[in-house]
């Protein structure tokens, strides 16, 4: 059982990885789902999927904002594991490869939300992000030079392919 993360492309979303997403996190269709991605490449986000044997295991997205006096903030979104893969390290794994890819791409902080019941909101914490009003988090770019291995420290991770 091989299984990859990566940023996603266009040319990713297939008919069969689409046919795997759970129910419950598919509202559109795939030519919805395509066109709505479309719009974020074009724009200042990054979704970041993991795929096993081209089944969907889960997804998060990162966009950038610019501030008048030229912070650069990450916002954290929609964070999914499939219910059948959660609790198994990789909801952690999908956030630490975002959060790398935040302060590559020169971010100061980044922020999220998370509805208080949600699978993303019992990961962020656990990730050393801070809660502000019990749903939002933050986590300032620590500038330690640090590597994707070294976020991507766990066991589970050894296992990936990362592209």
């Amino acid at each position: 059982m091989s299984w990859t993360i990566k940023e996603l492309e266009l040319e990713d979303l297939t008919e069969e990885l689409y046919e795997s997403v759970p129910k419950e996190l598919k509202n559109v269709s795939l030519e919805e789902m395509k066109s709505i991605m479309a719009l974020r490449l074009a724009g200042h986000t990054t979704t970041i999927i993991c795929i096993m044997d081209d089944k969907f295991i889960g997804m998060a997205g990162l966009t950038i904002d610019y501030k008048l006096d030229g912070t650069k903030i990450g916002f954290f979104e929609d964070l999914n594991v499939a219910p059948e893969y959660q609790n198994q390290g990789f909801g952690r794994i999908i956030t630490n490869c975002l959060q790398y890819t935040a302060w590559d791409k020169g971010c100061d902080k980044i922020l999220g939300y998370a509805d208080r019941d949600s699978y993303a909101s019992r990961i962020h914490p656990k990730l050393g992000a801070s809660a502000i009003e019990g749903i939002w988090w933050q986590k300032e770019n620590p500038r330690d030079g640090i590597t994707r291995e070294g976020y991507l420290k766990t066991e589970k991770a050894k296992q990936a392919t990362f592209l």
